[in-house]
C-alpha cells in the first residue's frame, strides 16, 4: 500500500508548501515526474523543456546581432564626427572618399534606429539617433533651394552654360551632339579634352556653330575646351599643384564681360592625389575671392557638399546653380555604373551679379560622368 502525496499549496511568496526544487522542477535540468503523475503534468513539463531550450539556442544568435549592431553604430558616429571635424580637409585620405558617399553610408541608421525603439534599447536609440540626425542635416539642403535670386536689370543678357566630363578615351563621346541639339548651350565646356577626343569631334556637325573656340588637348588629364558664341579672351591659366585651370574672359552681346574658369581637380583617391586635390580646391577659393567681375567656375570639381574644402570654396561668395534652383537628387557620377550613380561632383558656380535661371541634368554619352547646364543673366 503506498503512502498518499502530500496536496502541494502555494504560499504567498510564490512558493509551496514543500521543498521548492523538489516540486517544481529545474527548468534547465528537468527532473522525469514521479510515476503516477498525470498526462497534464508531462505535457506541461515538456513544453517548459522545448521554451527553455529554444530561449537558451536563441540567447547566442541575438547576443551576436546586438554586438554587430553597436559595431556597426560605433562607425557610423565616428564616420560622421570625423566629417565634422572636417578631416577630408586636415588629414586627406581616405576621408574624402568615405565622405562622398554620405548620401548613402549613413543609412543603416534608419532600420536599426526602428529595431532599438521596438526592443526598447533606448540607449543605442539615442547613438543612432544622433547619426541620423546628423545625416538628415547633410542630405536634405541637397533638395533646398538655397534663396531667392536677385532678378538683375532688362539689360542684363541671358548665357546658357554647359560642361561635360568626355572621358579622354570615349569612343561614343559624338553621341552628344544629340544634347547639343537640345540644350543649344551658348557656351560649351569639355574637360579630359584628349588628341582622341578632338578628332572625333571636328567634323561634328553641332560644334559648326561655334564662332569662338579655346582648345587646349593634352594626353594628361587636364585639357579642356571651350565652344563659344561670344568672344573669348584667353587668361593666363591657374596652375595649382601641376595641374593648369583654363580661363578666359567672355563678352557677351551685351557688352557685359564675366570671367569663366574651366575646372577639373584631381581626383581624391591615394595620400598624393588628396593633398593635390585640396590644394586646387584652396587655390580656387582664393581667387574667388580676389577677381573683381562676374565669375563662373564650371567643370569636374571631384567635390561635392559632403567635402568641406568644396564647402569652404561656397563660402568665398559663390553660388552652386544646382541648389539655387532647388534640382534635388541629381548625381552626376558615375554614369556608367548605375550603382554608383550617387555623388553630384560635376558644378556650375557663379559669383555676384550672375543670376541663375534654370538648371539641367543631361543624359549619359559615353562618359563617365553626365552633362550639367544651366542659364545664367549676366
Amino acid at each position: 500500500m503506498t503512502a498518499s502525496r502530500r496536496p502541494r499549496v502555494a504560499r504567498p511568496d510564490g512558493d509551496v508548501d514543500g521543498d521548492a526544487e523538489d516540486i517544481w522542477p529545474d527548468l534547465e535540468n528537468p527532473a522525469a515526474p514521479e510515476p503516477g503523475d498525470d498526462t497534464d503534468t508531462w505535457d506541461a513539463l515538456a513544453g517548459r523543456r522545448a521554451v527553455s531550450w529554444a530561449r537558451a539556442k536563441g540567447r547566442p544568435v541575438r547576443r551576436v546581432g546586438w554586438v554587430v549592431t553597436w559595431t556597426l553604430s560605433t562607425v557610423l558616429v565616428v564616420v560622421g564626427f570625423c566629417r565634422r571635424l572636417g578631416l577630408d580637409d586636415v588629414i586627406g585620405w581616405p576621408f574624402p572618399a568615405i565622405n562622398a558617399l554620405t548620401p548613402l553610408i549613413y543609412l543603416p541608421a534608419y532600420p536599426i534606429l526602428v529595431g532599438t525603439v521596438l526592443r526598447r534599447r533606448w540607449v543605442l536609440a539615442v547613438v543612432v539617433l544622433t547619426i541620423a540626425i546628423m545625416h538628415g542635416c547633410w542630405t536634405v539642403p541637397e533638395f533646398l533651394t538655397s534663396g531667392r535670386e536677385e532678378p538683375l536689370g532688362p539689360n542684363a543678357r541671358t548665357v546658357r552654360v554647359m560642361t561635360a566630363n568626355v572621358n579622354g578615351y570615349n569612343p561614343a563621346v559624338a553621341r552628344i551632339g544629340a544634347q547639343l541639339d537640345r540644350e543649344h548651350p551658348d557656351l560649351l565646356l569639355l574637360e579630359e579634352f584628349t588628341p582622341y577626343i578632338q578628332r572625333q569631334l571636328t567634323d561634328l556637325p553641332q560644334l559648326r556653330g561655334y564662332r569662338y573656340t579655346v582648345l587646349r588637348s593634352s594626353l594628361a588629364p587636364y585639357g579642356f575646351a571651350v565652344y563659344s558664341r561670344y568672344p573669348l579672351t584667353p587668361l593666363p591659366a591657374l596652375d595649382s599643384a601641376g595641374f593648369p585651370f583654363g580661363r578666359m574672359i567672355v563678352t557677351v552681346a551685351s557688352g557685359h564681360r564675366f570671367e569663366l574658369v574651366v575646372v577639373h581637380t584631381r581626383s581624391p583617391v591615394g595620400v598624393s592625389w588628396s593633398r593635390r586635390w585640396a590644394t586646387q580646391l584652396g587655390a580656387l577659393r582664393t581667387m574667388a575671392r580676389t577677381v573683381t567681375i562676374p565669375l563662373v567656375m564650371a567643370g569636374d570639381f571631384n567635390a561635392s557638399r559632403d567635402h568641406r574644402p568644396f564647402r569652404r570654396l561656397l563660402q568665398a561668395g559663390l553660388r552652386d546653380a544646382h541648389d539655387v534652383m532647388g534640382a534635388g537628387w541629381s548625381p552626376t557620377w558615375s554614369a556608367t555604373d548605375s550603382w554608383k550613380k550617387t555623388v553630384r561632383i560635376d558644378h556650375i558656380l557663379v559669383s555676384a551679379k550672375i543670376e541663375v535661371r534654370s538648371y539641367h541634368r543631361g543624359s549619359q554619352f559615353g562618359s563617365d560622368h553626365l552633362p550639367v547646364s544651366a542659364d545664367l543673366r549676366v
